[in-house]
C-alpha cells in the first residue's frame, strides 16, 4: 500500500523536510493518483516492441515532423528536462535535482507543462530513492498531472566491472550509471526488444533547449558548468567522466552493453544521430513514414 510512511523513510537528503512532507500529505489528501507495479506496466502501457529513449542532446533539434510522427507510432520515454519539448512520451523518468534551488527551478519550469500535457504518461519513480525522500503527488502536486499514473520501482544495483566485461555481467539488468542506463534497464524489464536512442549525443554539455528563454538561468547560475550556450559546447559531457573500470564513459558502456547483452539476446539497439559519440557498432536507425 502507498502511504505517507513510504515518503518519510529517508531522514537525510530529502526533497522536503519531514514536517513539510507530513503537512503537505494531509493538505493534499484529496489528490488522486494511480500506482502500477512494474510487472503490470507491459499490459497497461506497452503498445509496441520498439521504444524510443528521448535524451536532451542538441541532435533532437535536427528531427523533422515526419520523424516525430514515426516515433508517435511507438512507445517512448522522456528523460530529465524532456518536458521542455512538445513531444509527450509514454513514460517519464528524471533524476529529480537534489539541489533545493535547482529543484525549485525544475518545479517552476516543468510543472505547468507536466500538469497540462502529461495526464496519460506513466511516471517512473524510484520507491527506495525518490519517493522515500518526498517525491510524491501528495507532497509535490505541482510536478505531477492530476490523477497521475505512477510506477514506484526498486532502484537497481549498478553493474561494476572488476574484470573484462562478459555476457553474465548483465544477468540481472543493465544499469551502470545515469538516467540513460536506468531507463534502458526499465525498458528492457518492461519487455521492449528494440531500443532507439534519441538525443543521446555525449559530445559535450550542450542540450536541445539551451537557447530557450526559460532556461537562461542555467548559465547565470553556473548549473551547466559554462556561462553561455557556446561555452558548454567546449566542455566534455559529464556522462563521459570516468573512474576506471568501475565507472566507464557512457559511450564506451553503450558499446559494451550492445555487444554483450543486446546482440546475444536478439535485442536491437539503435542510434539516431551520426554526430553522436556512440560507437559505430551501434547501428543507425532508419526512419520510415509508412
Amino acid at each position: 500500500m502507498d502511504t505517507l510512511l513510504n515518503c518519510v523513510r529517508s531522514w537525510k537528503s530529502r526533497y522536503a523536510p519531514l514536517t513539510t512532507t507530513m503537512s503537505a500529505w494531509l493538505a493534499n489528501r484529496g489528490v488522486q493518483y494511480e500506482t502500477w507495479e512494474l510487472e503490470i506496466v507491459p499490459k497497461r502501457f506497452k503498445t509496441s516492441d520498439t521504444v524510443f529513449i528521448l535524451g536532451s542532446g542538441p541532435s533532437v533539434n535536427d528531427f523533422a515532423k515526419e520523424q516525430w510522427e514515426h516515433i508517435s507510432k511507438h512507445d517512448s520515454i522522456g528523460l530529465n528536462w524532456w518536458p521542455l519539448h512538445d513531444f509527450v512520451p509514454t513514460y517519464y523518468y528524471t533524476n529529480y535535482p537534489r539541489d533545493p534551488r535547482i529543484f525549485r527551478r525544475f518545479a517552476r519550469t516543468l510543472g505547468p507543462k507536466i500538469k497540462r500535457d502529461y495526464g496519460d504518461t506513466l511516471f517512473l519513480v524510484s520507491g527506495d530513492r525518490a519517493r522515500c525522500r518526498g517525491i510524491h503527488p501528495r507532497v509535490f502536486p505541482n510536478i505531477f498531472p492530476d490523477n497521475a499514473n505512477l510506477c514506484f520501482y526498486a532502484y537497481p544495483k549498478p553493474i561494476r566491472f572488476e574484470n573484462e566485461p562478459k555476457h553474465a555481467d548483465f544477468a540481472d539488468g543493465v544499469f551502470h550509471r545515469g538516467a540513460l542506463t536506468l531507463a534502458l534497464d526499465l525498458m528492457l524489464k518492461i519487455g521492449y526488444r528494440n531500443v532507439v536512442l534519441v538525443g543521446i549525443d555525449l559530445n559535450d554539455r550542450s542540450h536541445f533547449y539551451d537557447k530557450r528563454p526559460e532556461m537562461a538561468w542555467q548559465f547565470e547560475t553556473g548549473y551547466r558548468g559554462g556561462d553561455s550556450p557556446e561555452e558548454v559546447k567546449r566542455i566534455p559531457s559529464v556522462s563521459e567522466e570516468t573512474s576506471g573500470k568501475r565507472k566507464l564513459p557512457l559511450s564506451e558502456y553503450m558499446g559494451i552493453v550492445n555487444e554483450f547483452h543486446f546482440e546475444p539476446n536478439g535485442l536491437k539497439l539503435f542510434t539516431t544521430s551520426k554526430k553522436s559519440k556512440l560507437p559505430d557498432t551501434i547501428p543507425f536507425y532508419a526512419f520510415t513514414t509508412k
